[in-house]
């Protein structure tokens, strides 16, 4: 994904341009228009984790920003079974931003009544003849991170409501999990089937 189409995705980043000593962050009024930006661009979640960089930068990122981090869990966990629950649907379908099908749009909502918020998530791809946990992190994606990717300004997710991540990627014969605690203090664990390479969403 461009810079550009960074600039103009209705998601709050923290955006920084390479300057001729340091960093400085992205104004519009200040920087022109997207097209005409040439210049090293770092791309950060509003925790200021990176999402995107140009690669000669990748060594010196600004300040307050970081790369994502191990956050818990074992290297190689095994996937544990999930009943799965009717409340929380979970869908991927075709990205907006990006034409490689590497990349498509992950969607969670809420179809019960209950509001639930997702405390961790990871993917699980098959390793033998089990699933194991398979993140870039290697470890569970975090209820922060949750929130950050999938552009979601409050913890809980009401009945009806939804949130989505439209820049996911991980493809193969696995799962995406979410372990989501309701309300009542009920917890529950969720998988969806990771999509398949080449197959149109």
């Amino acid at each position: 994904m461009s810079l550009k189409q960074y600039i103009r995705k209705d998601q709050e980043f923290l955006i920084y341009l390479r300057g001729s000593r340091d960093w400085e962050r992205y104004e519009p009024g200040r920087h022109g228009p997207p097209d005409s930006i040439r210049r090293g661009y770092v791309v950060a979640y509003p925790n200021g984790e990176i999402l995107a960089e140009t690669l000669e930068d990748a060594d010196n990122p600004p300040p307050g920003t970081h790369y994502i981090e191990a956050t818990g869990g074992r290297r190689g966990e095994a996937m544990s079974r999930c009943a799965g629950d009717a409340r929380v649907e979970i869908r991927h379908e075709s990205s907006a931003y990006h034409t490689s099908d590497q990349y498509y749009c992950t969607r969670i909502r809420n179809s019960g009544e209950i509001p639930f918020k997702v405390r961790r998530f990871a993917a699980f791809g098959r390793n033998f003849w089990r699933y194991r946990l398979g993140t870039i992190s290697n470890s569970w994606f975090t209820a922060e991170q949750f929130r950050n990717w999938f552009n979601l300004g409050t913890e809980w997710l009401a009945p009806g409501g939804g949130a989505a991540d439209r820049d996911n990627y991980g493809l193969g014969d696995g799962y995406w999990v979410f372990e989501v605690e309701f309300a009542t203090g009920e917890v529950v664990a969720v998988q969806s089937r990771l999509p398949v390479p080449g197959h149109r969403l």
